[in-house]
């Protein structure tokens, strides 16, 4: 099989399992873990298994990656709520992910207390609490414990 076949194929899989990932989470249920990456020579592929991106990781980059790649799987998210925290593109009208749209597609206690995610000069946890700033004098920093 060529590259173009095999990067065919990887995309199919890779944007079957984000569909996946959707449909669960408009169920409530469970995430539903990646398919297995053979990197085969391609980039995207052999990028996720030299930088060891764990699923969260991958999603994200499915993410950012889908408004070109598979545009009409963030229509999967769509709801009058917009529970998923979609944006819409005022020129084109299409849907677009936010860094809310991640955290609420994935489990975020799992990942809080992860060290990739704390702030190297308090400790607190990123993702919960952003940066660190000064307030009244004192630092505030959220415990992510």
């Amino acid at each position: 099989m060529d590259a173009t076949g095999a990067f065919v194929i990887f995309l199919e899989q890779e944007y079957a399992w984000v569909a996946a990932v959707f449909a669960a989470a408009r169920e409530g249920k469970a995430a539903v873990a990646p398919p297995v990456v053979d990197a085969q020579g391609l980039e995207w592929p052999g990028f996720i298994v030299r930088q060891q991106l764990d699923d969260t990781e991958r999603l994200l980059v499915a993410l950012a990656l889908c408004q070109y790649v598979r545009p009409e799987l963030l229509s999967l998210l769509a709801d009058p709520q917009n529970t998923f925290r979609l944006v819409q593109c005022n020129r084109t009208g299409q849907l677009l992910p936010t860094g809310e749209t991640l955290l609420c597609l994935v489990d975020l206690a799992r990942y809080c207390c992860c060290w990739r995610y704390r702030c190297p000069a308090c400790g607190a946890c990123l993702l919960c609490h952003g940066p660190c700033l000064l307030s009244n004098g004192r630092a505030l920093a959220g415990g992510g414990e």
